[in-house]
């Protein structure tokens, strides 16, 4: 595998702290601009993505400068499974409401969304947690030498 093609390049750990870092920002500042599909129990849900952020953050930070291939796929794992929490918890309370100005399909195309990501950070954790295994016992690595 090329060095460019490695999962575990330190610049993008600082891209994803800091898109994350923007991001925490704006979830933030979100009930302070009032956009019109926010609702109040939007509150309930900020713990959740607060938390999944921030551990996406920390953990991309601890990755610039700690990040063998093994504990780069572990916390690929982590991360998913926390996304999974956070999205549950959006899914379940769903503090959005867009019937106003693009109809109730939009709020059923939303949780779509939802439930996709869900399984879709189900089957990452799923896999990431594989090529963990694989990495730390060595069978990824004795894979690339035989190709």
């Amino acid at each position: 595998m090329s060095h460019s093609s490695r999962p575990n390049h330190p610049a993008g750990y600082v891209a994803g702290a800091i898109v994350n870092g923007i991001l925490l920002w704006v979830m933030n500042q979100l009930p302070v601009w009032k956009p019109f599909f926010l609702l109040d129990s939007y509150s309930e849900v900020l713990w959740a993505i607060n938390m999944s952020l921030i551990v996406q953050i920390v953990l991309n930070l601890v990755l610039i400068f700690f990040h063998p291939r093994f504990f780069h796929y572990l916390l690929q794992a982590v991360f998913s499974l926390v996304s999974i929490v956070s999205l549950v918890w959006i899914l379940r309370v769903f503090p959005v409401d867009f019937s106003a100005r693009l109809g109730d399909w939009f709020n059923w195309l939303f949780r779509i969304v939802l439930i996709v990501a869900i399984a879709g950070s189900a089957i990452g954790g799923v896999t990431n947690f594989v090529r963990f295994l694989r990495a730390l016992f060595g069978v990824e690595h004795r894979h690339e030498e035989q190709d």
